[in-house]
């Protein structure tokens, strides 16, 4: 498996999930509560719409301040290093909110991700080391409680084939992994697959040998696809 197709860490629950508002991290300090959330983000309008969830959420907070990251250029190639980041303080002193947020993200390993804290403060000041120390233990806890995911690069091919030749392509489809995305009917057949990168040379070889030749295969590009983590599939 070559590293750009291999699966990467990111969070089982999407922004707008209500699973994604829970308290997965809590840190108290001289009465003030911080509480952290995260949840799975696509890119920069996922992160606005989170923040102001959990602003929602928590109205009697006077700082929710976050951190996220999240793939660019459409999100195909996490691999490639090209990531997007936001953060903001909100209010509190520069550098000891949004920042130790975004270390624990990185420090976690998983991408495509927004964890927001909010404050309820308490009356005393913490100054800016009880602060950094709220808010990464806070984000840390959240990020260790949060369901993970693997994210896969899954290629997505239209295969046309005609009628006779339906039922051979569903059962490689199926020994092969691939998803039919969407299907239509013509005079022939045309369904569009997703398929785990790694495994599409293969599932066109088969293809191939079971028709005696190619079929009609136009590669439409890849997406990324998200599904509940296994231990065993990344090592």
């Amino acid at each position: 498996m070559t590293s750009s197709a291999s699966p990467f860490l990111t969070l089982l629950t999407p922004v707008g999930d209500p699973q994604a508002l829970r308290h997965l991290g809590v840190y108290e300090s001289r009465g003030s509560v911080f509480d952290a959330h995260a949840a799975r983000v696509d890119g920069p309008g996922d992160v606005e719409a989170f923040v102001q969830a959990v602003r929602d959420e928590h109205p009697q907070a006077r700082h929710v301040c976050y951190a996220a990251v999240y793939s660019m250029n459409g999100g195909d190639d996490p691999a490639s290093g090209a990531q997007g980041e936001r953060m903001s303080d909100d209010g509190e002193p520069s550098g000891t909110a949004a920042k130790p947020i975004l270390e624990a993200i990185r420090f976690s390993g998983v991408r495509n991700c927004a964890v927001a804290v909010s404050r309820k403060f308490g009356g005393t000041l913490l100054g800016a080391g009880g602060l950094v120390r709220a808010y990464s233990s806070a984000a840390s806890q959240a990020l260790a409680a949060a369901p993970r995911a693997l994210l896969v690069r899954r290629r997505c091919l239209r295969i046309t084939v005609g009628y006779p030749r339906l039922k051979t392509l569903d059962h490689l489809a199926d020994r092969f992994g691939a998803q039919a995305q969407d299907r239509s009917y013509t005079q022939e057949v045309t369904t569009t697959f997703a398929v785990d990168e790694e495994r599409t040379t293969d599932f066109e070889d088969a293809l191939t040998r079971a028709f005696a030749g190619r079929p009609d295969i136009i590669d439409e590009g890849v997406i990324l696809a998200v599904r509940p983590d296994s231990e065993k599939e990344r090592k």
